[in-house]
This record gives structure tokens, C-alpha cells and sequence, in this order.
């Protein structure tokens, strides 16, 4: 793991962009297995830690992408890691037209305003209650001020 963290910071160093490198820190999390369960989530996590350190969204992979998801693993496996980054990379587009879909009803003149029609919008529809949200973007600011500072 020291190893994996001093690559990561190296990469940082040299610009890798950020698409990229959470692919590549996801799998070689992944190939690590630290843990007995739940490496895959944990895995997930620090690629999306990386996503909200540079401003974009966290990494979502959908049951329905299981499958894919599952075989860009293990085309990583084989020094292939581009079926990977793509599917990160498709996952944070999806993520942005969401936002932009969620947005769009509100005219906004900040980004404040933006994610704020953007939680209005899904609270509207249910699927994030007011208290989640206050929640998640508590642990968001906790977990930014422990790791990037």
C-alpha cells in the first residue's frame, strides 16, 4: 500500500489526469485485495475521493454496467487499462448530463446555484431527502479537509 501511495503521488506530481489515474489507482487497489470484503467498494470510494478532489463527480457504477464493469477489470488484469478510464470516463459524463438535465429548469447565475437545482430537483423527485443530502455533503467536506489538506 505505501508503494501504491507513493506511485499515486508521483502521478499526481506529473499531471496524470484524473480520469486516468483513478482508473489505474481503482485496479491496482483492486489487484491488492487489502481486505477480506468490500474491496471493490473500497475501491470505488477512492476513485470518487479523487473525482470530488478535482471538482467532478463521484464514480457510480450501475448494476446494469456490472458485467462490463467486471470484464474492464480484467482486460486491466492483462495491462490493458483503457476499457477502464472509458467506463469512468462514460460514468462521469452520464453524471453531468443528470446534472445539467436536474439544472435545467432553474436559470442559475453560480455554480452554488446549479447544484442547488440540481439537489431540488432529485429531492423532488424523491430520491434524496433533504437529510441524506445535508449528510453527504457534511462527509464530503469531512473527508476533503482529512485527505487534501
Amino acid at each position: 500500500m505505501d508503494g501504491l501511495l507513493q506511485m499515486h503521488t508521483e502521478h499526481e506530481a506529473r499531471g496524470v489526469p484524473v480520469e486516468v489515474e483513478a482508473g489505474w489507482l481503482h485496479h491496482r487497489f483492486a489487484q491488492i485485495h487489502p481486505f477480506a470484503d468490500g474491496n471493490g467498494r473500497v475501491a470505488r470510494a477512492i476513485a470518487s475521493l479523487l473525482f470530488i478532489k478535482a471538482e467532478w463527480f463521484p464514480l457510480v457504477v450501475k448494476r446494469d454496467d456490472r458485467t462490463r464493469y467486471i470484464e474492464a477489470l480484467e482486460k486491466a488484469d492483462a495491462d490493458d487499462l483503457w476499457p477502464l478510464v472509458a467506463m469512468i470516463v462514460e460514468a462521469q459524463r452520464n453524471a453531468l448530463f443528470q446534472a445539467t438535465e436536474a439544472a435545467y429548469d432553474k436559470p442559475t447565475a453560480s455554480t452554488h446555484d446549479a447544484i442547488a437545482a440540481a439537489r431540488d430537483r432529485l429531492m423532488l423527485r424523491g430520491r434524496l431527502p433533504l437529510k441524506e443530502w445535508l449528510a453527504a455533503k457534511q462527509t464530503a467536506a469531512d473527508l476533503g479537509a482529512i485527505l487534501f489538506t
